[in-house]
């Protein structure tokens, strides 16, 4: 979602991990976010070197929402975090519920934040594209859909390079170990007015909780205190074996066991759903890319 984090009450609650920035005056020039995104809970820094690096992307979405101010309907600007990675050289995969309520959207590149906006002709990149699942819908509780692909112009910048996706949803198993990434909050002290973070990208090893938890969806168990939160949406699990990464899942949503949304969850220390890549495997190169190449600049679809 665009502005901090989404409730949804219904058969199962769930809220999505998507970051929410200060209000300030969105702008394309990134040196105007300041301390607007956070990082994975329980992880470490990930080196420039680290193949991990190489393939992960921050997407900063500016908007606008109506509100009231002394009694006055006035617009309110916002802006949040999703995280995404790249899966060739001008596509990103990420969230639904990252891009469905539209806003001006950039993709920022590195470790940090702070060396975007320090270096934005290289790091930083326009939206030119979006394709996202056409039976999104987060009120079904279970296969919800999750998943999108952006596409960006200016070119790959240097340094960087795609990871590959899961193509069969059954390779991944329960207990499978795996790296979560984004450039979510490291903390959740309260509402998220108290998000915590540098807007750094980190990582944490996980292991899958449960891989069959839907038929395209998989569940990472975070009582641990570790594992994805508000900005980390549409942002990677990966399996890593040397300097090759595949993407096995998307952040989606935080889940409660017992099916209610309680304060536990809302601080991101219960349980996180991921859609399952290979389940979508097929939307994403038999539909997603070929509609991506046949829209025109400036289009976002449901496909």
């Amino acid at each position: 979602m665009k502005s901090g984090m989404s409730l949804l009450t219904g058969m199962v609650a769930v809220f999505a991990l998507s970051a929410c920035a200060p209000a300030q005056n969105p702008s394309r020039n990134v040196a105007a976010v300041q301390d607007s995104s956070d990082s994975i809970i329980g992880g470490s820094e990930v080196a420039s070197s680290d193949v991990v690096a190489q393939s992960v992307v921050g997407i900063y979405i500016m908007s606008e929402q109506l509100g009231i101010q002394n009694g006055e309907v006035v617009k309110a600007k916002s802006s949040s975090i999703c995280t995404g990675t790249l899966i060739s050289t001008n596509v990103v995969l990420t969230a639904a519920h990252c891009v469905v309520e539209g806003g001006q959207m950039i993709l920022f590149f590195g470790k940090s934040l702070d060396a975007a906006a320090a270096n934005q002709k290289s790091l930083v990149r326009g939206v030119s594209k979006v394709v996202y699942h056409k039976g999104f819908n987060l009120g079904k509780g279970k296969d919800v859909n999750d998943i999108a692909l952006i596409q960006f112009e200016g070119g790959l910048p240097a340094g960087f390079k795609a990871a590959s996706i899961l193509t069969n949803a059954a390779s991944l198993k329960s207990g499978a170990t795996v790296v979560l990434a984004g450039y979510g909050v490291t903390t959740m002290e309260g509402d998220e007015d108290t998000d915590q973070g540098s807007g750094v990208l980190r990582q944490v090893p996980m292991k899958v909780d449960n891989a069959a938890f839907a038929p395209s969806e998989i569940l990472f168990d975070q009582r641990d205190n570790k594992g994805a939160c508000h900005g980390d949406s549409g942002g990677p699990a990966f399996t890593k074996s040397g300097t090759r990464l595949v993407v096995v899942g998307v952040t989606s949503r935080g889940y409660d066991a017992d099916e209610t949304l309680s304060s536990e969850a809302v601080k991101c220390t219960r349980y996180s759903i991921y859609t399952n890549v290979g389940a979508q495997s097929t939307w994403i190169q038999k539909t997603a890319l070929p509609a991506l190449r046949a829209l025109k600049a400036g289009d976002m679809k449901g496909i």
